[in-house]
């Protein structure tokens, strides 16, 4: 359950139109999954994560992969039985960095990687925003009944590092693009976590809503170098 917990709010609804991305480096697929998940069971489902660890509905994850699934995929859930999905084709080479980001609006749902549309999926529906906990790492779920005992299951964690993290109220990528190494707060900003305080437990919001995070688990390391930013990251 290595991750950040950022506390449920209304203030992290997506809209209709909407962008999630993020940087990450990747030592193994073998060890993790989650880069950011927020989800209620049959409320609520967004996602950007490198796979799942036990078999989904395939309108969730359209990928018939044996389990675990390793696939870089983003899904959002519309309503029962629907679900807007974009898979890659296949893995980002692991030990470097590389921007993952997934974009919704004029009419499609499409996954990008280092700024090269890699999937689609038409789509024009609102997503159901989930009002829960919103986690960048580890993926709080399990497809099995909730068992008091045992309490929030949890996908494993990624094997790796996380750095800018931002969620936006608009289509940002509609096309390919240059990612910008260090990801900044403007106007369609949601909220945006750098991920580079490299001590303590507090991750910082640079958004309008400032809503910070609380790492359980996971610890600083240092990253190797991704830009003149700043190379520490989760």
């Amino acid at each position: 359950d290595d991750c950040v917990e950022i506390p449920s709010t209304p203030q992290l609804d997506l809209p209709q139109d909407f962008a999630i991305e993020a940087w990450v480096w990747v030592r193994s697929y073998n060890g993790g999954h989650g880069v950011l998940n927020r989800w209620i069971p049959a409320v609520g489902d967004i996602q950007l994560t490198f796979g799942t660890p036990e078999p989904l509905p395939q309108l969730e994850l359209a990928s018939l992969e044996q389990v675990p699934s390793h696939v870089l995929g983003s899904w959002a859930f519309v309503r029962p039985e629907f679900w807007l999905t974009a898979v890659a084709p296949s893995l980002p080479s692991a030990e470097t960095w590389h921007h993952i980001a997934s974009s919704y609006g004029g009419g499609s749902f499409r996954l990008y990687v280092d700024g090269v549309l890699t999937s689609s999926m038409d789509g024009t529906d609102v997503v159901a925003n989930p009002q829960s906990t919103l986690y960048l790492g580890a993926t709080a779920r399990h497809e099995h009944t909730f068992d008091v005992a045992q309490g929030t299951l949890y996908w494993p964690p990624i094997d790796g590092f996380i750095a800018e993290v931002r969620l936006s109220s608009s289509n940002r990528y509609s096309a390919n693009f240059t990612p910008e190494t260090r990801l900044r707060a403007d106007p369609a900003t949601i909220a945006l976590w750098h991920l580079d305080e490299g001590a303590g437990s507090l991750v910082t919001d640079s958004g309008p809503g400032q809503n910070n995070g609380t790492i359980t688990g996971a610890t600083w390391a240092l990253a190797p170098i991704r830009s003149s930013a700043g190379p520490s990251s989760l």
